[in-house]
Formats: C-alpha cells, structure tokens, sequence
C-alpha cells in the first residue's frame, strides 16, 4: 500500500505543474474573448533587415543640370531704363518734356502759345481768376466762371448800375452827383466846380469802357479812380475828353478820359499844379519878352511815357513831356510873337526819331 502510493505522487506532480503552466494561458484566452481585443502577437524575427527595400527607393530621374544657378537675373534688356518712350511730364520751370523712343531721356516737347503743361498735359492758359467779376459798362457786369477759361455775362437790374466789378445800387461813374453815398462806386468828387460819381481803384478794376487814372493826390485829386474813357467828346457838356496818367500791365501809360472842362492837358498854358490833368504846371522854363513865365501843364517822364501830342524831350538832365509843334507852330505862341519860343528837331528819350516840339530858344 504505501508502495503504490510512492508510485502515485510523482505522477501528481507532474499534472500539478501542467495545470499550473495552463492556467495563466486559459485566463488571458478568456480576457481576450470577453474584451474583444485580439491578443498581442508577437513578431517573429525572420532574420532579415528591417529596413525598406531598395524596391522602394525613388526611381525618378535625377534633374538635369542646365549650366545656370536658378537665382541668375532675368538678362532681358529693360525697356524703360530712365522712363518709358512716349510718357510725358512738366520738367523744370513747367515745360513739358516727353521720353524719347529709346527710353534713356526726356527731351524738350513745349505746348504752344497760349497753353501751359499740366500733369504732363498741355491745357489752355486761363483768362481769369474763378468767380472775380469786373464790368463792361454801366450796366453789364462779368463774372469768371470756374475753368478760369471764360465769362459769364449778367445784366444789372432793378435799376442797380455796374460799379467796381459789381450790380449795385446809386448813381454810374460819371453821373453828376452831391454826396458819396449817392453813387454806386462810392465817392463824389468836385473839381472846379464840376462833380462827378466815381469809384476808387487801386484794389478793385474798373470797368471795360473807364481808364484808372493815376494821381499823386494834388488838391482835388485824392485817389486813383476811374474815369469813363473817350475818344474827341464826352456825353456831358461839362467835362472834356482830355489824356490822363493810368498804367497797361505795370508800364505807365497815357489814356483819353472824360474830364471836367476846368483841368487842361499837357501843352495847355497855366499858372498852378491844380490846373493840370497831369498834375504838374512847370513855370521855370519859359517866358516872354519881359521875363514873364510862362506856364505850361507837363510831365517828369521816361521812355515813351507822354500822351498824344506831347514827346519826352531830354532837357538839362531831365526828362520832361514837352508839347508837340505843328507846322513850326507852337501851341504856346500860335501868334509866333515870342521869339523866346522856337521848335527846332529833338531826339524823342527811348528812340532815334526826332520830332518838332516846342523849346526855349536857348536850347
């Protein structure tokens, strides 16, 4: 009996071990069931490398080398290399300039008479400055519409009149008048005698049909202001159609103005400044027989600076408008009885024709 079990327990053992190796086995196949997870499986070493196969490596062709790094610079010639051939602009002091074919230069290409370079462009001059107004007679005013290239054309109504550029109300340059604020241009002035409406002009024009008339401000004469122009006669009897100073572009020059008959011309005979258009009686150059002076109305001048009938005659250093003779006739002795007065050939200031005027005959 314990022979036979001796026998046994070996046998035992090794079913014990058995069960022992499988249970671990069971429980994780039993895991894997229920979990739905495949178990882990183990890679067998194969014995071969792990890496890619030369199969798999990049069969394309290897690029072509053309001689040229990518980042060599486009060797096509610029077509504009200072500017493009045709564009045009407004060079120094605004002339217009456009690019020659080549592109390597502007060249001088001036807009016409009468045009000026704009952008590059040549547009017309401008006549005016927007919106300023002037008038072009009593009662038609102008106003400068906005090109600055033309005017627009209004008449005064209601019974206003056209004064210093504008439709007012009151009495027109010239009319006869007794206090400022009956005319329209603002002042009324009398000369001898002689009133007349007016407006002043160093700030504002005068109209297209009056002269500036330029004054040193002499008794009656304050101001410049404006006189209706004429050509031999004026429409009121009082006033007489006689050259007065103004200016044309900066330049003095001489003008026919109505003007109260009281005030001379140049070559007039007088005794006083205030006599005179032209605001000067100069009384220390002629005279008669007996040493009496004999004053006339002139004019310090220059170059071509004297009115109709008269000349800029050079006399011991000064310039001075000396009347014209006509006929050998001065118009300061028409009797030709004083033999104090002649009218010999003088050089005119400013050109090289000569011309009668009336001279003491001392000179």
């Amino acid at each position: 009996m314990h022979l036979d079990r001796a026998r046994t327990r070996p046998t035992s053992g090794a079913v014990r071990r058995a069960i022992l190796t499988l249970l671990p086995l069971l429980t994780i196949a039993l895991l894997s069931a229920c979990s739905g997870v495949d178990a882990p499986i183990v890679a067998t070493d194969t014995g071969e490398d792990a890496t890619e196969s030369d199969a798999s490596e990049d069969t394309s062709p290897d690029p072509v080398d053309s001689g040229a790094d990518a980042d060599d610079a486009d060797t096509a010639p610029d077509p504009c290399p200072v500017c493009c051939a045709g564009t045009a602009r407004c060079g120094v002091g605004g002339a217009r300039e456009v690019c020659n074919e080549t592109g390597t230069a502007y060249e001088a290409a001036p807009c016409d008479e009468g045009t000026s370079c704009s952008a590059g462009v040549c547009e017309p001059d401008p006549i005016c400055t927007p919106g300023e107004s002037r008038c072009v007679d009593a009662q038609t005013q102008l106003t400068c519409r906005a090109t600055g290239l033309a005017y627009r054309t209004d008449t005064c109504t209601g019974g206003q009149v056209c004064a210093a550029g504008e439709c007012r109300n009151g009495l027109a340059n010239g009319a006869e008048c007794t206090s400022d604020t009956e005319c329209a241009g603002g002042s009324c002035l009398n000369v001898g005698g002689t009133s007349y409406c007016t407006s002043a002009c160093q700030n504002d024009p005068c109209g297209d049909h009056e002269s500036c008339w330029i004054v040193d401000g002499i008794n009656h004469q304050l101001q410049s202001h404006c006189l209706e122009r004429c050509q031999v006669s004026c429409a009121r009897e009082d006033m007489s159609c006689v050259a007065v100073r103004t200016e044309v572009d900066g330049e003095i020059a001489w003008a026919n103005a109505c003007l109260p008959d009281s005030l001379k011309s140049i070559g007039a005979r007088c005794t006083s400044d205030a006599e005179c258009a032209s605001e000067t009686c100069r009384l220390d150059y002629f005279s008669d027989s007996d040493d009496n002076a004999i004053g006339y109305c002139t004019r310090s001048c220059e170059a071509g600076g004297c009115p109709e009938g008269s000349a800029c005659i050079g006399i011991g250093g000064e310039q001075w408008c000396q009347p014209r003779c006509s006929d050998e006739v001065c118009p300061l002795d028409p009797t030709r009885t004083n033999l104090r007065i002649h009218c010999p050939n003088r050089e005119v200031v400013g050109s090289i024709e000569p011309t009668r005027v009336c001279m003491d005959r001392n000179d």
